[in-house]
């Protein structure tokens, strides 16, 4: 098992989810077998209890776990199934070690943070880490573990010392380390700032991580001059430097990080062969992508029969759900379907007038609305798509 440890400095949200997420998808579409784990330094044992003002909306898994957002992103750009035990808490960690202690289980011992918590959460990480994630039972080959919060954080001490543990007793190459952190640009001239980060990874080393990629979020792309500087600071070789700018859509960093060969850099670290081609992996999810829209489409047209016409999918009768909204809750459909469906159809503003249940629609409704900037594709050929197979019906 190859594990990718993704951490992160100066502040929170900067994006460490949808940057593990990316890389997933740029080795998946490599042809590796990958898994993603998330952990929260919280001490809620899920994120169900937790308000989504506070820390975002909960991600309800197929098993029935209430997790972090970011395990919806995974899924979505990997195209897997994850489980709670891909997500995990310190309060989940606290809760399995006192209740093995209070069964009798540790013989007496004191039980300390090291061992006994940073033996559990390493336990935890290669459980999750070897757990099929397909329906074909395939053993993942590479892990990616995005560790939540900021580096120098006191929650997330135990889980850096468990995975420095963890590195120590795996082989040099069975590890790679991805830092992400911020480069503030300051004044009328826009100067970036590398002090902070600069002091993010002296902080990371302190605690015996050292990175081999650094990922830089920057409001644009970072200068040579500013990349030269954060390879010196951080003994990390410059083209292991990885600029994040800001983007449109979320998409994008996937492709962002494909044309700058970060599948390559990894392969290398944990020698593998590098034969990723620029751009090969980006090209690989989009086609996957494109094939989940065009069965959705096949399954939807192939509900129409005599008595249920293609206008009528998508029309509420007598104020009731239309079939095309049964199909996306009862998972027929992925809700990118639906979305890009209504963008060419524009049902939605209709079903607003005539749906008369007043929860479950307008909450998805807003959902849509929010979702839709985050989701690129060619509206054109999912047209040209639709007339065609309607046509050939």
């Amino acid at each position: 098992m190859k594990y990718i440890v993704i951490t992160g400095g100066v502040i929170s949200g900067l994006g460490k989810g949808i940057t593990a997420a990316s890389i997933g998808a740029i080795l998946k579409g490599a042809g590796y077998k990958t898994t993603m784990i998330k952990i929260d330094p919280y001490i809620n044992v899920d994120a169900g209890t937790m308000s989504p003002f506070e820390h975002g909306e909960v991600f309800v898994l197929n098993d029935g776990s209430e997790t972090d957002l970011d395990l919806g992103n995974y899924e979505r750009f990997l195209n897997i199934n994850l489980t709670g035990d891909h997500n995990i808490t310190t309060g989940k960690v606290y809760k399995s070690v006192i209740d093995d202690e209070r069964k009798g289980k540790y013989l007496g011992q004191t039980v300390q943070i090291i061992p006994h918590i940073t033996n559990r959460i390493q336990e935890l990480i290669i459980n999750a880490a070897y757990a099929p994630i397909n329906k074909n039972n395939d053993v993942p080959e590479i892990c990616i573990i995005e560790v939540g919060g900021t580096i120098g954080d006191i929650e997330s001490m135990p889980f850096i010392e468990a995975i420095r543990q963890l590195n120590y007793n795996n082989n040099p190459n069975e590890m790679c380390f991805i830092h992400v952190s911020l480069v503030p640009k300051i004044g009328r001239d826009g100067e970036s700032k590398t002090k902070p980060t600069q002091n993010s990874v002296k902080d990371l080393r302190q605690l015996g991580l050292f990175p081999d990629i650094m990922i830089v979020r920057s409001e644009t792309e970072i200068d040579v001059k500013t990349r030269d500087k954060i390879s010196m600071f951080s003994q990390v070789p410059e083209n292991n430097i990885i600029s994040n700018p800001n983007v449109n859509s979320i998409y994008e960093v996937t492709i962002n990080f494909d044309m700058q060969n970060i599948g390559n850099i990894i392969c290398n670290k944990l020698h593998n062969e590098s034969t990723i081609q620029y751009g090969s992996a980006i090209r690989d999810y989009y086609n996957e992508f494109s094939t989940t829209i065009e069965q959705d489409i096949n399954y939807i047209l192939n509900m129409i029969t005599k008595k249920l016409s293609f206008d009528d999918i998508f029309t509420s009768k007598e104020g009731q759900h239309p079939p095309v909204l049964k199909y996306l809750l009862s998972k027929k459909i992925n809700f990118e379907t639906f979305l890009i469906l209504d963008d060419i159809l524009k049902f939605s503003k209709r079903l607003n007038k005539t749906i008369s249940e007043k929860v479950l629609w307008p909450k998805l409704y807003d959902r849509m609305i929010r979702y839709k900037p985050f989701l690129s594709y060619n509206i054109t050929k999912y047209k040209l798509t639709l007339k065609k197979k309607v046509k050939e019906m």
